[in-house]
Formats: C-alpha cells, sequence, structure tokens
C-alpha cells in the first residue's frame, strides 16, 4: 500500500470496509440476543436468573416481563442476523438496554464516586456501549446484504441513490 493511500485510509477510513463492518456488527449482536433471548426462554435455569433479576429490580409483572424481554431479545436477534426490520429491531434494543441500565446496572456503580470516575464506570457498562452500536445501525442503515435493502430497492425507495 503506498503511502498517501495508507494516508488516506488512515484519516478518511474506507467505504468498502464500511459496508463489511457493518455486516459484521449487524450479524454478531443478532447472534447475542438471539442467543441469550433464546436461552431465557428455553432454559430453565437462565430464564429463573432474568425472572429474579426483573422481580429483584421491581419491575411489574416479573413474569411477564420476563417473557416479553426474553422474546424480544430472542426475535430482535433473529430479524437483526437476516436484516429485517432492522431499525425497529435496534429501537427495541435500545429500549431494553436503557431499562436494564436505570433498572439493574446503576446500581452497581458504587456510591460515592466523582462524577469522572462514575462517568468512566457508567460508560464502562455492555449496555451503554450497545446503544451505541444500535445507534450507528440505524444512522447507517442495514447495509446491502439485508433483507431490508432487498426490499427497500424493490420498492423503488432507493432510486437515485447511491449504493453504498
Amino acid at each position: 500500500m503506498k503511502a498517501d493511500a495508507l494516508m488516506r485510509f488512515m484519516s478518511s477510513g474506507s467505504r468498502s470496509l464500511e459496508g463489511f463492518v457493518v455486516l459484521l456488527a449487524r450479524i454478531l449482536l443478532g447472534v447475542f440476543f438471539a442467543i441469550s433471548g433464546g436461552n431465557k426462554l428455553f432454559v430453565a435455569s437462565q430464564y429463573k436468573i432474568m425472572y429474579e433479576t426483573i422481580a429483584g429490580a421491581g419491575l411489574p409483572f416479573p413474569q411477564v416481563m420476563t417473557y416479553f424481554v426474553s422474546s424480544v431479545e430472542f426475535v430482535c436477534g433473529c430479524l437483526l442476523i437476516i436484516g429485517l426490520l432492522s431499525t425497529w429491531c435496534c429501537i427495541a434494543f435500545i429500549i431494553d438496554m436503557i431499562v436494564a441500565i436505570v433498572t439493574v446496572q446503576l446500581a452497581t456503580i458504587a456510591k460515592g464516586l466523582s462524577f469522572i470516575d462514575w462517568l468512566d464506570d457508567f460508560l464502562y457498562l455492555p449496555e451503554v456501549m450497545y446503544i451505541i452500536i444500535f445507534l450507528w445501525l440505524i444512522s447507517s442503515g442495514p447495509g446491502r446484504l439485508s433483507i431490508d435493502r432487498w426490499i427497500a430497492v424493490r420498492s423503488g425507495l432507493l432510486d437515485g441513490v447511491p449504493n453504498d
């Protein structure tokens, strides 16, 4: 790679690599949440842990909420893998992550920290990073290799829009 091409890549990135990374992020997050939700739905010990977490957080109707949250993770994870309803799935996951942060994760951060130390611990929460990645996926779109893109092309929604 020539020096000028390397400098251009270092300062501007690569659109061709970006498409691959979007695909990779979408599929891997989908797999992660599909497995996590599936385990909570279909493995009794995992269901019990999820139920106890939701009940302990004081959320109403813990049994219903356990099935609901687990189902959202499983279904939206599966849809994210194939790139169908990607934006809606990311929105559902963002809401799920916000609820997890507010009801469970904030309590894990030590009390009496300075603002900077509290912020450091807060930003270290995996749910915060998931939110950032889901916001990125919403803004970048699900990528070329998605059912959402296929539907958009077939329905004429992408006329005059350059391919990514």
